[in-house]
This record gives C-alpha cells, sequence and structure tokens, in this order.
C-alpha cells in the first residue's frame, strides 16, 4: 500500500514573504492609531478610555474655550500614518508624556479603551489575511 501525501500550504513561501507580512501588519497598526488618537482629542479621552486632564483656568481664558488640546487645529491636522510610522507635530508628544503641560496619554489605544477589542480584532484579522495567503502554493 503507497500512502500519498498532498499538502495546500507551503511555510517556505511563507518565511520569504514574512517581513512584508510584518510591514503589513505594522501599517496596519498605524492607520488603526492615527483614527484612534483624531477619536481620542475628538472625545477628550485617553488611550486608556479615561479622560483626559482638563485645561487650567489660565489656558481656558487664553484659549477662550475649555476644548482639551484643540486650539487651531494644527496638532490634530498634523496626526497622519506613513507606513508603519505615526507623526504628528512635536507638542501632541509633550502632552502625551506631560512634558511642561499635564500629562495626556492621548496616543493610540491600550486595554480599557472603548474600541480596544474591535482594533485588536482588525489588526489580527489583517495578519491572518496575510499568513493565509503566503501559505498557500
Amino acid at each position: 500500500m503507497k500512502l500519498q501525501i498532498k499538502t495546500t500550504f507551503d511555510f517556505g513561501k511563507l518565511a520569504k514573504k514574512m517581513d512584508d507580512i510584518l510591514k503589513s501588519t505594522s501599517s496596519t497598526i498605524a492607520k488603526q492609531w492615527e483614527m484612534e488618537t483624531e477619536k481620542n482629542i475628538d472625545k477628550r479621552m485617553g488611550r486608556d478610555g479615561s479622560g483626559l486632564k482638563e485645561n487650567t483656568p489660565f489656558t481656558k481664558l487664553t484659549k477662550g474655550h475649555d476644548k482639551v488640546m484643540i486650539d487651531k487645529g494644527w496638532l490634530y491636522q498634523s496626526i497622519k500614518a506613513s507606513g508603519d510610522t505615526l507623526t504628528m507635530n512635536e507638542y501632541g508628544w509633550w502632552n502625551h508624556k506631560g512634558i511642561n503641560r499635564p500629562k495626556r496619554p492621548f496616543v493610540g489605544f491600550s486595554e480599557g479603551h472603548p474600541n480596544y477589542e474591535s482594533n485588536s480584532q482588525k489588526v489580527m484579522k489583517s495578519i491572518s489575511k496575510d499568513i493565509g495567503k503566503a501559505l498557500k502554493k
């Protein structure tokens, strides 16, 4: 009796495509972070779903409104995903890290954020799709 096994996948092909898959995944994550960072500013929400620290009374008086992290919209407009990188004006990072101002961690999302599960699922779906394509003979 002779047994013949046919495969419908190729791990060698997957290995060759792994760099492209990782770049694609990083790009997907950067795009998700761009969208969520903008939503976080709109909703005055931190990356973990908590509220951002309010403006000081002096800042409210100077700006003429109490919108956190919004003045002329330059930060908001500067948030861009390019390839696997998320970029923004430098003062956005200062707000995120709390450099010379109250710390307002608003970039991206983490556990506790209302969209954490759906964003994680989108990333996993993208990875699974790319791996599935690469495995096919």
